[in-house]
């Protein structure tokens, strides 16, 4: 049963939608930058620059273009930090470099490691600087849904390998009665209400966790180099699901961005690599078998 919503048990056939490409092929096309990032104020450059770290501070901005009287483009920017030493706009001003600037057009599954170094990006729609993109962007429903569609891909793949190395429920010496308990629980209200799932899928991630990281090869099939390394990672993959579950505000409750952006790159790590065995174990089980049906042409 559980192998069937990923592969074929007959063909080895794997099923769209079960492959982290499929995920990520839904952002590149359709959900990008221009999806999330804010249009880019700008002041002028003969403006005052306390004043305009005054007003910059009003509106809650950290950044702003500048602009040249009678000039439309924006080729600078400065900061509210450094429009406080006084004087004029321009004093303070820096040059847009072509590092700072990504396309309104860049897929926003790559938006994550592109902030990863920095804490925004000016946005180019066409040949113009017109917006900007900063971390706390990242908190906006698009950009959640492809996390929460990471973490439950992660979920899902956690599963398959364990009823695949354990079986059935074999699973159950390697963890305690009273997690085993919450599981069966959470399996008795969902057969109440006539979810057809079975006992592994009831497990919390932590319990998932405790099982990769209890077999040698499914803990290098995840990148974990020890039993530590794991749990750490995995307890940062929960309070993300948690975060996102519960609909904080922002995702960096209790951590920081630098650490949430490298809790989403080891879930893509680890989910290219496992989804490449998985393809693998496909085409085993299907090598032998012969196709005697015909698909609709399309």
């Amino acid at each position: 049963m559980g192998y069937q919503l990923w592969t074929s048990p007959v063909t080895g056939y794997r099923r769209i939608g079960t492959r982290l490409s499929e995920i990520r092929t839904l952002f590149e096309r359709d959900v990008t930058v221009r999806s999330i990032y804010e249009p880019l104020k700008s002041c002028l450059a003969d403006a005052n620059a306390a004043e305009m770290a005054r007003l910059l501070d009003e509106r809650g901005f950290d950044v702003t273009g500048v602009k040249e009287q009678n000039k439309d483009s924006i080729t600078q920017f400065v900061t509210a930090a450094s429009l406080k030493g006084g004087g004029s706009v321009r004093n303070h001003a820096a040059d847009i470099a072509i590092g700072d600037l990504i396309a309104d057009a860049t897929p926003l599954a790559k938006i994550f490691s592109i902030l990863r170094s920095r804490e925004y990006s000016f946005v180019l729609v066409g040949d113009d600087v017109a917006g900007i993109i900063t971390r706390a962007d990242l908190n906006k429903p698009p950009a959640r849904i492809y996390l929460f569609g990471l973490v439950s891909l992660l979920e899902m793949h956690l599963v398959f390998w364990i009823r695949k190395e354990f079986g059935d429920e074999n699973w159950k010496k390697h963890l305690s009665e009273g997690r085993i308990g919450k599981a069966v629980e959470l399996h008795e209200e969902r057969r109440r209400k006539h979810q057809d799932l079975d006992l592994c899928d009831c497990l919390q991630i932590c319990d998932k966790a405790k099982l990769v990281m209890a077999r040698d090869g499914l803990r290098q099939l995840f990148g974990l180099n020890s039993v530590k390394q794991g749990k750490e990672s995995f307890e940062r993959v929960q309070n993300l699901r948690d975060l996102l579950a519960h609909g904080h505000t922002t995702l960096i409750q209790g951590t920081t961005w630098e650490n949430l952006i490298q809790t989403i790159d080891w879930t893509e790590r680890s989910l290219e690599a496992s989804d490449n065995a998985i393809e693998k174990f496909a085409k085993d089980a299907g090598r032998d078998y012969v196709e005697k049906f015909w698909g609709a042409s399309v």
